[in-house]
């Protein structure tokens, strides 16, 4: 995701430190122009960060792979694990990465199979997870134009059209969305970089 002058907005979860401590280590940190902490659930902290084009994760981006996790060990090392596509040769891209982390080092590399899911699987496995009435909310509100800007109808509308209150649509359509998101966004990655910082 951009901002449209060149960077990039990155959001990362974060445990085992403290929110401060992190704010710290991106405001010093090469390739990051801003860090936002978003919140802070349990001992894991949500970060958004604006990155510009040289970071490892924009390079990454640019060969159509994704960070899975990025460890950081003291002051001078850590450990990325990255998805990386297999029609990219995985040297092509740590020759890329190394133009701007020359110490970086490919400790490992492992090749999986992935399914291939299609658009009607993907459809069959969504639908499976959600119930009859986030699917019902999802739905109308859909059908509605409560997704439209601005919208047809109101959240208030479309609970009257499912006959149900304002809140109860609300928590079914929550619900729907986080399940929609968790299919989109919930990713394994095999393949390992590690570079000292």
């Amino acid at each position: 995701m951009g901002d449209g002058d060149g960077d990039r907005i990155q959001y990362v979860t974060v445990t085992g430190t403290t929110p401060e401590t992190v704010t710290a280590y991106a405001a010093e940190a090469d390739h990051i122009s801003s860090v936002q902490h978003v919140y802070t659930h349990d001992d894991c902290a949500l970060f958004r960060l604006m990155i510009d084009d040289r970071s490892i994760v924009a390079t990454l981006a640019q060969y159509g792979a994704s960070v899975e996790s990025f460890s950081i060990s003291g002051t001078d090392g850590g450990q990325l694990v990255a998805q990386v596509s297999s029609s990219n040769d995985i040297r092509t891209v740590v020759d890329a990465l190394q133009t701007t982390y020359d110490d970086l080092t490919l400790v490992a590399q492992r090749e999986r199979e992935r399914d291939v899911q299609t658009e009607a699987a993907f459809r069959k496995q969504l639908a499976s997870t959600l119930t009859d009435r986030q699917r019902e909310a999802a739905q109308t509100a859909y059908f509605s134009g409560f997704f439209d800007w601005p919208r047809e109808h109101s959240g208030e509308e479309v609970a009257s059209m499912m006959d149900i209150s304002q809140t109860t649509f609300t928590q079914h359509l929550r619900a729907a969305e986080k399940k929609l998101f968790s299919e989109l966004f919930d990713e394994t990655m095999p393949n390992r970089l590690d570079r000292p910082l």
